[in-house]
């Protein structure tokens, strides 16, 4: 399937629940500002649903809980708060997370993941497309060994390469290694291979580096950069 049909359609779905779960969030958010928040007495449990007693202005009321749950959250003679509108008592809801938050949460929820999971697979799709252009289309340049980068216990090895046309100088990174190439290099210079439109894209040839022929100077090594003559920089 296409990479951004299939993005089109994580946006489309994701956007439904999101737009949902942001509907309830205003009537929420607008129930809560308007309602006047009492305590209420539960009378009775009907299919998982708490049958509720209130009271105002001396005059009783009642109602059916909107949640239901099994077991059921309530029992008999528990004391609840409920939140009814100043111009019309009948519409009274239990003021509890489950009544107020779950859908909002969920739909919400739902729909950010599914947008999260539509750009997870737009990248992934995008990364894929680069390599397989990279393998396709690709050209292979010989790049000059500068240094090596030490970040995190990583190393990387640097390169770079000047376009004889443009006179434009090009910096390249290999893929992060867990151990120092340092003292197994040795050439001056490494085949990058890249995208002859756009040297943003490219991948360094590192296959002929082994682990078990580098020698380590140092295990503790904590320097961020190394050069060719092995002092630290």
């Amino acid at each position: 399937m296409d990479t951004l049909l299939t993005f089109g359609i994580f946006c489309l779905i994701g956007g439904i629940f999101l737009s949902i779960g942001l509907g309830f969030l205003y009537f929420t958010i607008k129930y809560l500002r308007n309602g006047i928040k009492i305590e209420a007495k539960v009378v009775g449990i009907y299919q998982g649903r708490a049958k509720v007693e209130y009271q105002i202005g001396g005059r009783k009321y009642e109602f059916l809980g909107t949640v239901s749950s099994s077991p059921p959250a309530y029992k008999i003679g528990d004391k609840i708060n409920v939140i009814y509108l100043k111009n019309n008592h009948s519409k009274v809801r239990i003021y509890d997370f489950s009544t107020f938050w779950l859908f909002p949460i969920s739909f919400g929820g739902v729909g950010l993941f599914i947008l999260l999971m539509g750009l997870i697979s737009l990248f992934i799709d995008i990364k894929r497309d680069e390599i397989e252009k990279l393998n396709r289309d690709g050209i292979v340049i010989e790049s000059r060994f500068k240094d090596v980068l030490v970040e995190d216990n990583s190393y990387q090895i640097v390169t770079t390469y000047q376009d004889f046309k443009s006179k434009k100088i090009y910096t390249f990174k290999s893929k992060k290694l867990n151990f120092n190439p340092l003292y197994c290099i040795k050439r001056d210079f490494i085949n990058v291979k890249v995208l002859p439109n756009n040297y943003k894209i490219y991948r360094m040839d590192i296959n002929f580096i082994k682990r078990e022929k580098c020698k380590t100077k140092d295990k503790n090594e904590n320097s961020s950069k190394w050069s060719r003559d092995g002092e630290k920089r």
